[in-house]
């Protein structure tokens, strides 16, 4: 699979859809200790967050246009599961 210019392994594809959501959750907001100060923006968490959801969307994008692609052809077999 072709995305962002680039051939994307199916361990980059599992890190990006599984993997870096899951550690962006694990990460600790200072702001949960303090929740007065809640309204303080936490901008390096955010953009944290903002990157691994746009590569996550990006990837899946791509994933279903290439099945997309793969069923107008004709061919039965997913891409998810080909070797």
């Amino acid at each position: 699979m072709d995305e962002f210019g680039q051939n994307v392994s199916r361990w980059e594809i599992f890190k990006a859809i599984v993997i870096d959501p899951l550690e962006t959750v694990l990460d600790v907001d200072w702001r949960d200790f303090f929740p007065y100060l809640k309204w303080v923006p936490n901008k390096s968490l955010e953009d944290k967050i903002t990157k691994v959801c746009q590569k996550r969307d990006a990837i899946v994008n791509a994933l279903i246009s290439e099945e997309r692609r793969l069923l107008a052809n004709g061919k039965v077999h997913s891409i998810l599961f080909l070797e």
